[in-house]
């Protein structure tokens, strides 16, 4: 599913800003800004009661601007991230997001989604049971 939620965050960022490449791997050569990063920074996976499974994934949007005022490019493009990464469509399902946070470092934006959901834990598969027989006695 993570890999599902880093491929709706590349298809929001594509989609508003169709001209800023988006990357998710790290670039050795040939950055052209302004361009944006995202990948996962953490994960926690809890068992609850049954066969249920709390997830959440935690994110990181980053944005390294190309202008003159890095600044003010990346205050205004903080508050268009804070509206797109508020709900991510992935696998069909609608995620909202429990908590974003940002800042500013060395003319650098980051933006931090995260995203947390329920699922079930799959049934193994094995001999499911195709006979039965059942005796009993009226006394």
């Amino acid at each position: 599913m993570r890999q599902k939620i880093i491929d709706a965050i590349v298809a929001i960022l594509t989609e508003e800003y169709p001209d800023c490449p988006v990357y998710t791997e790290r670039v050795e050569q040939g950055l052209k800004t302004p361009c944006f990063f995202a990948y996962q920074i953490g994960a926690t996976i809890r068992r609850q009661i049954g066969k249920r499974i709390s997830e959440k994934y935690s994110f990181a949007v980053q944005y390294l601007p190309a202008s003159e005022e890095p600044r003010a490019e990346c205050a205004e493009v903080e508050e268009t991230l804070y509206c797109l990464l508020e709900d991510v469509t992935a696998d069909g399902d609608v995620l909202h997001s429990d908590d974003i946070t940002s800042e500013t470092t060395d003319e650098v934006l980051t933006v931090y989604p995260s995203y947390s959901f329920f699922t079930r834990e799959q049934e193994a598969a094995g001999d499911l049971m195709t006979d039965y027989r059942i005796e009993g006695d009226v006394s």
